[in-house]
C-alpha cells in the first residue's frame, strides 16, 4: 500500500511511527523501502541505520550481554531490509552499514553461536546483510565470516545457518580479493563449496548448486571452481544442474532411499504449520476467556465483613425499636413528634445512597 500513498502521506507514516525508535521497528521490516519517496526513503534509512549503530554499541558497552541479543536481532532484520532496498547505494550509508558488520562479525564465536539460538539468528541475518555489502566488506572480514561458517559446518549447524551461507559464499564470485589475501580467503571458500556440494539434504545440495552456479558465472577466480569440484560425483551433480539433465531412471533402492530424506523434513514443516495453528487457537481461546465472567470466591469472612456486620445489626435492632415504639404509641393518645418523618424520610435517602454504593462497586 506504501506505493498508492503520496509522499506527504509517507511523511505521516514515519512521523507515526519513527524508525528510530526501536518499537516500531516490527512495522518498518515489512515495508519495501524501494515504495518510498526520495525524501522519505533516505529519512527511513538514516534512521534505521542510526538505530542500529546504536544498539550494537550499546551492546558492546554493555558486555555483550545475552539478554540484548534479541534487540539485536530486531534492529538488523530492519538492517537487511534497507541494504536490500537500495538500487543505488550511498557511499556514507553503505559504510555505516558496512562498520557495523565489521563490528559484529569480531563477536561471532562458532561455539556460542551453536549454543545459543538467538545467536543463530543473529549470524544468519548477518550472512545475509554481508552477502548484500560485499563489496565494501574487507577481506579480513570475510576470512572471519568464512571462519565462523566453517567451524559451524564441522559442528552440525541447523540448515537456516547454511542457506543464509550459501548466500554469502555465492555473493563473493561479485568480487575479486586481493593477492595478499588470497591465500586466507580463497581454499576457505572452495573447501565449504565442496562440503555444502556435496550434502546429502536434497534441500541444502538444490540450494548449494544455485549458489555455486552463480558464483562459478560471476567471479574472476577460476581456481575456486576447480579446486571446489576435486570430488567426481560433485562434478557430475555440478554438470547435470547446469545442463539441466533430468535423471530419469530410479530404482527402488534410490527412490526409498530419497523418500526417507524427505519426508523428515516435510513433517517438520508440517509440525510448524500445526503448532502455528494451536498457538492462534490458544490466543483465541485466552481472547474469549478473557470476556467470560470470573468464577465466584468462596465466601471468607474478613474484618471488613465483620465491620459491616456489626453496622448492620446496630441499624437493624434501631429500626425494629423505633417500630415497636411507633405501633404502641399508635394505640394511645399521644402524637409521634413532628419531626420523626422528616427523620424517617432523611434515612430512607441515605440507604438509597448506601444500596447506589454498594451496586456500583
Amino acid at each position: 500500500m506504501v506505493f498508492l500513498m503520496t509522499p506527504n502521506h509517507q511523511m505521516e507514516l514515519v512521523k507515526r511511527f519513527p524508525p528510530s525508535d526501536v518499537e516500531n521497528l516490527s512495522v518498518w521490516h515489512h515495508v519495501l523501502v524501494r515504495a518510498l519517496s526520495s525524501d522519505v526513503r533516505h529519512c527511513v534509512e538514516a534512521d534505521i541505520i542510526g538505530l542500529t549503530q546504536k544498539t550494537v554499541t550499546e551492546w558492546q558497552n554493555g558486555g555483550y550481554k545475552l539478554g540484548q541479543v534479541t534487540k539485536v536481532n530486531a534492529v538488523l532484520l530492519c538492517l537487511l531490509v534497507v541494504v536490500r532496498g537500495k538500487s543505488s547505494p550511498e557511499e556514507q550509508c553503505m559504510s555505516s552499514a558496512t562498520r557495523t558488520v565489521t563490528q559484529l562479525w569480531s563477536r561471532m564465536s562458532p561455539d556460542q553461536v551453536q549454543a545459543h539460538p538467538v545467536l543463530q539468528c543473529t549470524l544468519q541475518l548477518l550472512l545475509s546483510i554481508s552477502a548484500v555489502l560485499i563489496k565494501n566488506v574487507e577481506p579480513q572480514v570475510i576470512c572471519q565470516g568464512l571462519s565462523c561458517v566453517e567451524a559451524l559446518i564441522s559442528q552440525h549447524c541447523a540448515d537456516q545457518l547454511l542457506l543464509a551461507a550459501l548466500e554469502f559464499l555465492s555473493s563473493l564470485g561479485k568480487i575479486f580479493v586481493p593477492p595478499d589475501s588470497q591465500s586466507q580467503v580463497l581454499p576457505k571458500l572452495s573447501g565449504l563449496f565442496r562440503v555444502l556440494l556435496a550434502n546429502k539434504s536434497w534441500l541444502l545440495q538444490q540450494h548449494a548448486l544455485e549458489a555455486f552456479s552463480h558464483f562459478a558465472e560471476i567471479t574472476n577466480h577460476e581456481e575456486v571452481i576447480s579446486q571446489s569440484l576435486s570430488e567426481e560425483e560433485t562434478k557430475t551433480s555440478v554438470v547435470n544442474y547446469l545442463s539441466k539433465t533430468v535423471n530419469g531412471h530410479e530404482d527402488v533402492e534410490t527412490r526409498l532411499q530419497r523418500i526417507k530424506l524427505e519426508t523428515p523434513v516435510i513433517e517438520q514443516h508440517n509440525e510448524k504449520l500445526e503448532s502455528r495453528e494451536n498457538v492462534s487457537d490458544k490466543l483465541a481461546a485466552e481472547a474469549v476467556s478473557d470476556t467470560e465472567p470470573c468464577p465466584k470466591r468462596a465466601r471468607q469472612e474478613t474484618s471488613t465483613e465483620e465491620e459491616y456486620s456489626r453496622y448492620i445489626q446496630t441499624a437493624e435492632s434501631a429500626l425494629k425499636a423505633l417500630q415497636t415504639l411507633t405501633e404502641e404509641k399508635a394505640n394511645t393518645t399521644a402524637p409521634p413528634p413532628q419531626w420523626l418523618q422528616s427523620r424517617l424520610q432523611e434515612l430512607q435517602t441515605l440507604i438509597t445512597h448506601i444500596s447506589s454504593a454498594v451496586n456500583t462497586t
